[in-house]
């Protein structure tokens, strides 16, 4: 814990390893109190005061990293919590996934969701973006995301309308420190088809059912 700090407390420009490394703390890891006028960031008869001293001094950035930006092993608790924020609560721009979760997530509400599942062109013709398909069977996936895919065909007359092809999928491989194999599937957009060889074989589809508030 830094109460105060006038100039920098430690200083780390360059490291081979860890810059900073927390193996367990029986509280807080790592905990940003700003100091103001010699009282600290603490709710009191100025509000607005308070509310502007931990805006702009109660933070951590991490400007660039070739890891990860932030890792937790082990949490007996909630892996991160944001209590109340101005905004965003969490704020992600990915280059391949936003968010993946290797188990069930809430949503309290969603805007603008679409159910979207990873399956398997078992057609004899290529599939485009834009294509209605219906299911027709269950295939096994050997991916962290993707346990088990849909065998979909183009839907045609008397046949289920299950969901609309949303664009295909690539492999992706790196290393996973959480016991996974590293190898899950990318959705990519736009027209490349999904055909029946094993190497593109993979589409992802959206469901025609759109997520909304429940």
């Amino acid at each position: 814990m830094i109460e105060q700090v006038g100039t920098p407390g430690a200083t780390n420009s360059s490291t081979a390893a860890d810059g900073v490394e927390i193996q367990g703390a029986g509280q807080r890891g790592v905990r940003g109190l700003c100091r103001r006028r010699r009282s600290a960031c603490a709710p009191g008869r100025n509000a607005s005061q308070h509310r502007r001293c931990l805006q702009r001094h109660q933070r951590i950035e991490i400007v660039s990293t070739q890891g990860y930006g932030v890792y937790i092993s082990r949490s007996d608790a909630d892996g991160m919590r944001v209590g109340l924020a101005g905004d965003d609560g969490i704020d992600v721009a990915g280059s391949d996934l936003a968010g993946y979760f290797a188990g069930p997530i809430t949503v309290g509400s969603c805007t603008g969701c679409l159910l979207a599942a990873f399956a398997v062109n078992a057609g004899d013709r290529p599939l485009q973006p834009g294509d209605i398909v219906t299911v027709r069977g269950m295939a096994v996936g050997a991916f962290d995301n993707a346990a088990s895919l849909w065998q979909v065909t183009p839907a045609g007359a008397g046949l289920p309308i299950v969901g609309v092809v949303a664009g295909w999928a690539e492999v992706d491989v790196k290393p996973e420190p959480r016991g996974e194999s590293g190898v899950r599937l990318v959705p990519r957009e736009g027209g490349r088809p999904a055909t029946t060889s094993r190497s593109s074989t993979t589409a992802r589809f959206r469901s025609g059912r759109r997520g909304g508030r429940g």
